[in-house]
């Protein structure tokens, strides 16, 4: 009987183990290779920065910037295919800021090093329709941020 709980106990442990310890990397669907990390000087208020790339299947472009708390920011893509998207993380604290998206306005919640990336996504229902690059322009635009009263 004992032997019976400490194997469901133990194997209890074994399926909780992906969520105790978080790998420290964003998430991403499938990548092929491992990305090369571009840094990126976040601009003055009121001012923005245009960033242009391409992104294959399987690959992702990184951006890294350093961000200040309260920070507002306006992040937008746009893409020769709509399955590009961008994800925000906070890489000291291994933490999602902005899940997959096209369009981004809103505040860093802490101070440190952010990773910006730019990804395809496709799946059996949406498939991407070439194996080929997909260029991309990302605006990242630093705004005033928004005073609630």
């Amino acid at each position: 009987m004992w032997h019976r709980v400490l194997c469901i106990s133990g194997l209890a442990m074994m399926l909780s183990i992906p969520t105790t310890f978080a790998s420290s990397t964003p998430p991403t669907p499938h990548i092929v290779a491992m990305p090369q990390q571009k840094s990126l000087r976040l601009p003055n208020v009121g001012k923005s920065n245009q960033l242009s790339g391409s992104v294959s299947q399987g690959r992702v472009q990184d951006y890294t910037f350093q961000g200040n708390e309260g920070q507002a920011l306006r992040i937008s893509l746009q893409g020769s295919d709509s399955r590009v998207y961008f994800l925000l993380w906070q890489i000291e604290k291994s933490a999602l800021v902005v899940p997959d998206t096209r369009d981004w306005w809103g505040t860093l919640p802490e101070e440190g090093k952010y990773l910006l990336r730019v990804y395809t996504f496709e799946d059996e229902l949406n498939p991407l329709p070439h194996q080929g690059s997909y260029p991309f322009r990302l605006r990242i635009q630093q705004v005033k941020p928004k005073v609630n009263r």
